[in-house]
């Protein structure tokens, strides 16, 4: 189980996911941005949260969203992250012909956003990534290739249609062809080499009757054997009636960043574009310093999904649950109050438990569960997710709470 995550109402974030040993499933073709750019819509359709950009990276994504529920309600940033994980390693599985896991094991990394700064600066960041990666010169290009919202998206509604080619969920026949082209060609290729060692397995079981036969003779009871064993372990794909309830087309929000409601959506591309502007000659001199090819997309097109970017090692330092960029001592208070929430929760946790364990020993026992101080329904802090969800427990919910990102 993972370490519990605080998710106040209001409270924006910036999460990221990595694909399992660094490798670029996520490849941006015109195929794979279909499934994904569908799916991103898919689960975040009916959830109460606010998208303000999703960039897709060959080997890992980048999202800054903000939370919109109710302070006591459960929230719907883990339910997003765990709909879109699942259903894109199905869909991406079947689209490369391939199993098991897609994404990196453990979960996202999520960090809190406590300042109007911090949002800033992580929208900055996965709108720059294309260019620091050395994939795309233009950040534009990128964005027609992949899914890539930037500022001239915010405050955009799109309609995204559901890819017919794809493969959401049920059961997904072993004999089913990807439908990326460099997986279709290593799929065939590899159906090839089965044949050709279940032929040779023939030969070697039959080297002393093929003797006493003549060459047509043999040949004949070849293809004959090949056919029926093609017939058997290779059999032809055929599509039966799609079950689907998913909708055709879905509609996608890019709402603008807390604290620019008031303004014009014209206004708020603007402020944006003109930060995003002075990030990019930034990091091209950066690039140009530090002795770095010139982006070039035509990489980007010669990637080989299965391809690695490198080795893949644990970071022993993990990530920072906590983005502040402001005073020292503000900054200090915050991680107090993160460190005194995790307190309340295991406390909390271990009384839930305790009143769990007297409960069942009670309903076995046929002895009434005595109403004394230790069996009290405990209060979980705010921000409490599973517990709040699944067994509708107590929270203790601020009337004067506010929203930890302040309008800048």
């Amino acid at each position: 189980m993972t370490s519990p995550r605080r998710y106040l109402p209001g409270q924006s974030r910036a999460n990221s996911r990595r694909v399992i040993e660094r490798r670029f499933y996520l490849k941006p073709t015109p195929m794979t941005t279909a499934i994904l750019l569908y799916l991103v819509a898919r689960a975040l359709q009916g959830r109460r949260l606010k998208l303000h950009t999703f960039s897709i990276q060959p080997n890992h994504y980048h999202v800054v969203i903000t939370d919109c529920s109710e302070p006591g309600q459960p929230s719907d940033v883990s339910a997003f992250y765990q709909h879109f994980n699942a259903v894109s390693a199905r869909a991406l599985n079947t689209h490369l012909g391939r199993c098991e896991s897609v994404w990196k094991e453990g979960s996202f990394s999520d960090r809190e956003l406590w300042c109007s700064e911090s949002l800033h600066a992580q929208l900055l960041y996965a709108w720059i990534q294309p260019l620091k990666d050395g994939w795309v010169d233009d950040l534009d290009d990128y964005a027609i290739r992949a899914v890539h919202f930037l500022p001239k998206d915010l405050g955009r509604t799109l309609k995204v249609p559901r890819p017919k080619f794809a493969f959401f969920g049920g059961q997904r026949s072993p004999h089913r062809p990807p439908t990326d082209p460099d997986a279709l060609r290593r799929w065939h290729q590899e159906r090839r080499a089965e044949a050709e060692q279940e032929r040779r397995r023939w030969r070697r079981r039959n080297a002393k009757k093929n003797k006493k036969r003549d060459r047509a003779r043999v040949k004949h009871l070849e293809r004959e054997h090949m056919r029926a064993w093609i017939d058997e372990h290779q059999p032809v794909h055929e599509p039966g009636p799609t079950r689907s309830s998913l909708p055709d087309e879905i509609e996608l929000h890019i709402d603008v960043p807390p604290g620019f409601e008031h303004l014009d959506v014209n206004e708020v591309r603007e402020h944006f574009q003109a930060r995003l502007t002075t990030e990019v000659e930034r990091v091209r001199a950066q690039r140009l310093e530090g002795g770095y090819a010139e982006p070039d997309p035509r990489r980007l097109d010669a990637l080989d999904a299965f391809s690695s970017a490198g080795p893949s090692r644990p970071d022993p330092d993990g990530y920072e649950r906590i983005d502040y960029r402001g005073p020292k001592e503000v900054r200090t208070e915050i991680k107090r109050g993160l460190y005194a929430y995790l307190d309340r929760y295991q406390l909390a946790l271990r009384q839930h438990r305790q009143r769990s364990q007297r409960r069942r020993q009670s309903d076995t026992g046929g002895h009434k569960l005595r109403k004394t101080r230790k069996t009290r329904r405990p209060v979980f802090p705010l921000g409490t997710y599973r517990l709040l969800r699944d067994e509708q427990v107590w929270v203790s919910v601020s009337e004067t709470h506010e929203s930890p990102t302040p309008p800048p």
